[in-house]
C-alpha cells in the first residue's frame, strides 16, 4: 500500500496530461489523443474531437471523462477513472484541448496581407508589363482608401 507522501511523490512524477481509469488510460501528446485499453493505443487528432467532458462521481463510480468525435462510437472514449486522485490530470487534458483547439483556430484564419506588400506586388506587376502604370495607380487609389 502506497502512502500518501508516496503517493504525492508518483504524482509529482508523472505525466500531467494522463489519466487512468481501472483497464485503460488516456493521454495526451502534442495534437493527438492517445486511448490506451488492454495495451493497444488508438490516436484521436485533437482537431477531430467535438467535446471533452468530465462527469462528477455516481453512486460507486468514480468521475468519469468522456471525449467525443464525430465518428460517436468508433472514435469516443469514456471511462469511469481509477479514483478521484486521477481528477486534475482529467482536467488538464480536458483544459489542454479547448485551449489547443482555439489556438488552432486562431492560427488558421486567414492572416491579413499589408498595404505594403500588395502594392510591393502590383510594382513588380507593372515593372514586368503584367499591368499598366494607370492600372496600378487605381489600384493603388483604392488600397489607400483614396
Amino acid at each position: 500500500m502506497m502512502h500518501s507522501v508516496e503517493r504525492e511523490i508518483a504524482m509529482e512524477n508523472r505525466n500531467p496530461l494522463e489519466a487512468f481509469g481501472k483497464n485503460q488510460s488516456v493521454r495526451v501528446e502534442g495534437s493527438s489523443v492517445f486511448h490506451t485499453k488492454r495495451g493497444h493505443d488508438t490516436i484521436i487528432p485533437i482537431a477531430n474531437i467535438t467535446s471533452v467532458v468530465i462527469q462528477p462521481p455516481f453512486a460507486w463510480e468514480n468521475s468519469r471523462i468522456i471525449i467525443d468525435t464525430p465518428q460517436r462510437f468508433d472514435g469516443m472514449v469514456a471511462f469511469a477513472l481509477q479514483s478521484q486522485d486521477e481528477l486534475p490530470y482529467a482536467q488538464n487534458i480536458q483544459k489542454y484541448i479547448a485551449e489547443f483547439q482555439t489556438n488552432a483556430s486562431v492560427a488558421t484564419t486567414t492572416p491579413q496581407i499589408s498595404v505594403a506588400d500588395e502594392l510591393t506586388k502590383l510594382k513588380a506587376l507593372v515593372d514586368s508589363g503584367v499591368l499598366t502604370q494607370e492600372e496600378f495607380d487605381h489600384k493603388k487609389k483604392v488600397l489607400l482608401g483614396l
